[in-house]
Order: structure tokens, then sequence, then C-alpha cells
């Protein structure tokens, strides 16, 4: 699809060797919202299945809304009907829509069962960052062991494309940016913080060319 609706598009034989299109979409949450998600998994959908129809597709793909979620408050998926409140007469279920969305609550995982259920080292290292981003207490540690442990033995180019990913998700919260940076300064001299140090560079010297370059669109940077 030209428009980025759906994360993941498989096809594949399904059933009696039937060609079926199937779209995954994946929302990220780390936190309950305050309005059914279903509500907003819904518009996803619409949205899905609208823009392939107007690109010509005439059997749109069969679209799977999958959550993934590590906030701390237990999360509990409702049916889209409780945005009309708990008095929704039995008789009027049918005219209001309803799917299933498959959820992926990680918030109670720990090292253990990730590593049983993650053979991908960058994967793990990816959720290990997740879980801990809103924990002052624990981000820190959980920083550490992801550079000395679980990234250790990938190949230099998998470890540069974990940075990255790790760095530009960090890179959201001002304050864990400042405490990874901390842990990176610390860790001079090691070669897999090379990866790192590079890449905080590289952000750096594209913050600063930003800043210069609004500086002269505003007029508050030009040459007298």
């Amino acid at each position: 699809m030209q428009k980025n609706y759906s994360d993941i598009v498989y096809s594949c034989k399904y059933g009696n060797d039937e060609n079926v299109k199937i779209a995954l979409i994946i929302e990220h949450k780390s936190y309950v919202p305050n309005v059914n998600i279903k509500f907003q998994l819904l518009n996803y959908f619409s949205e899905a299945i609208s823009t392939q129809l107007k690109q010509g597709i005439k059997t749109p793909s069969i679209t799977i809304m999958i959550l993934f979620y590590h906030g701390k408050t237990k999360w509990k998926t409702k049916p889209l009907r409780s945005i009309f409140g708990k008095n929704v007469p039995k008789e009027l279920y049918e005219y209001i829509p309803e799917f299933k969305i498959v959820t992926v609550d990680i918030s109670k995982f720990d090292n253990a069962k990730m590593e049983n259920l993650f053979d991908s080292l960058k994967l793990r290292a990816t959720l290990f960052i997740l879980l801990d981003i809103t924990n002052d207490l624990k981000f820190i540690k959980t920083f550490k062991m992801v550079l000395d442990k679980v990234i250790a033995p990938l190949s230099p180019i998998e470890m540069r494309e974990t940075a990255v990913s790790i760095l530009n998700y960090i890179g959201a919260f001002s304050k864990k940016n400042q405490q990874a940076k901390k842990v990176i300064n610390t860790k001079k001299g090691e070669n897999k913080m090379n990866f790192f140090e590079k890449i905080l560079l590289e952000r750096e010297k594209i913050g600063i060319a930003k800043g210069l370059k609004i500086g002269e669109e505003s007029g508050v940077l030009k040459d007298k």
C-alpha cells in the first residue's frame, strides 16, 4: 500500500489453498488511554481498507489489529460498546461494530521469560528498554545490562542497527536521553560503545544544523 496504514502485509495460503492477504496493524501503547482503544483501531481499519480501494485494489487485505502494551496499569480490553456507557441494551449490541484484537502485554515479563520467548537479541534489547523507559529507578540499570550483556554477541552491523533503534526511541524522552548519554560516557574506550558514541554525535550535529536553519529562516541568524 502506498500510504502506510498497515505495518506488515502477508500473502499466504489458507484453508482450501485459497490465496489470502493479511495486513497486520500494530499499535504501541505505554499507557491505558481514556477512550476505548478499539475506537482508534476502528479508524485505522477503515483507513487501511479505504486506501486500498482508492488504489484500485479490488480485494483488500484482511486486517488484524495487534496491541503491543508495556504500561504500569493492568490492561483490560473492553468491547467497543463500552464508549456508549454501561447500560446499552443487549438488543442494540448487533448495531455496534465489534472485532477482536490481539493483545501482547509485556509489562510483566522478566528476563527469563524474554529469553524463552525471543531468540532475537535485537528484539530483546529493544523490549528491555521499552519496559523500563518510564521507570526512573530501573532505566539506568536496564540500559547498562542491555549494553553489557544483551547486545555484546551481535555483529557490528546488527549492533549499529540496534543502537540506532534504541537511541531513536530514547530520544523521545529527554531525561532518559541524558541518562543514556552518561552511561555511554562512562564506558568510552570499549569497542561496542563506538556505535553509540558516533550515533549520539550524529544526532547532536543534526540537531545543531536544524537549529541553525531555523535561526536563519526566522532572521535570528543572518550575516550582518
